[in-house]
């Protein structure tokens, strides 16, 4: 049996703005196997009912091959992943963090309004703040010496603020000038072959290496020039970062795994269920869900769940 419920009834139900009619009270029942009296003495609370309704029809969606209509909020993790998000400079639009953690900004600012205003008023904050003009001037004029030039738009997200570099013009029109003439003059420079040759082959040897759009922006290069002027040690720097990218994705995902070994195992240590949920909650990090199953399944059969 499964409930059509509309989300936004569902959510209204959630939240205590409204509450069911008696046949959906008595749908509840038949549906979680209790009793109406244990549902208006709030033995059984409605907010339990709305997550059985979600839990039932992603079931029956899985079951029957359908996308659920649902997705479950794993409150402990999302909460975390909320406070670390109002930490982080610069901040975020509510939009930006609620595409990361993987859920609409509608869901969270039902389960989660108060975080979700901090945010919000923090971007807002932080889009209209004016500039900090002495930390401005500082920056501008070192970037007004510094080789290669740097782009205007490179300069202006020095400054750590969202917008547009014509406030640079408005506030630093003498320096700003500078810094457009120094970078247009240096792209138009002709391609000195040995010089970039000698600088590629050094790069060769960097450690960590560096990526060949690194490489073009550190020499103030068009990349697609240096690949038809270069291709072999293009070919030979983009293989040597593509090789030390995997190493490190490669480390930093045997650590997630370790942490999550040691997590799943003091949860059985607890007496509890080792789930793939019950470990999650303990991390911050976005996208390791997919390893964090694999280790949970894992330590199941090791210690005897399955």
């Amino acid at each position: 049996m499964a409930l059509d419920v509309p989300r936004g009834t569902l959510y209204k139900w959630k939240t205590g703005r409204n509450l069911p009619h008696l046949n959906w009270l008595l749908q509840l029942c038949c549906l979680m196997k209790v009793r109406l009296i244990d549902i208006l003495c709030r033995e059984v609370t409605i907010d339990e009912a709305a997550e059985s309704i979600i839990r039932l029809e992603s079931a029956v969606a899985k079951q029957n091959g359908y996308k659920q209509r649902y997705n479950l909020i794993d409150h402990d993790r999302t909460e975390k992943l909320l406070l670390v998000a109002l930490n982080e400079f610069p901040p975020q639009s509510l939009k930006q963090v609620a595409l990361q953690i993987g859920y609409s900004s509608f869901r969270l600012k039902v389960r989660f309004p108060q975080l979700c205003k901090t945010i919000s008023t923090r971007y807002k904050h932080h889009i209209t703040t004016p500039f900090d003009l002495e930390k401005a001037r500082r920056i501008i004029r070192a970037a007004t010496k510094e080789s290669p030039p740097p782009s205007l738009e490179r300069v202006y997200r020095r400054l750590g603020v969202v917008g547009q570099p014509d406030q640079l013009h408005k506030h630093f029109p003498k320096e700003s000038r500078i810094i457009l003439e120094r970078y247009k003059a240096s792209r138009m420079r002709p391609f000195d072959l040995d010089r970039i040759t000698t600088e590629l082959k050094a790069a060769l040897n960097e450690w960590p290496p560096c990526s060949k759009k690194r490489f073009a922006e550190r020499n103030n290069i068009n990349p697609r020039v240096v690949f038809k002027k270069l291709p072999q040690l293009c070919k030979e720097l983009s293989e040597k970062y593509r090789i030390y990218c995997k190493q490190m994705r490669a480390e930093k995902h045997e650590t997630i795994r370790k942490e999550a070994r040691r997590v799943g195992i003091e949860l059985h240590s607890k007496r509890q269920y080792p789930s793939a949920e019950r470990i999650q909650a303990n991390f911050t990090i976005l996208g390791i869900e997919w390893i964090i199953r694999q280790v949970s399944k894992e330590l199941l059969r090791e210690l005897g769940y399955v």
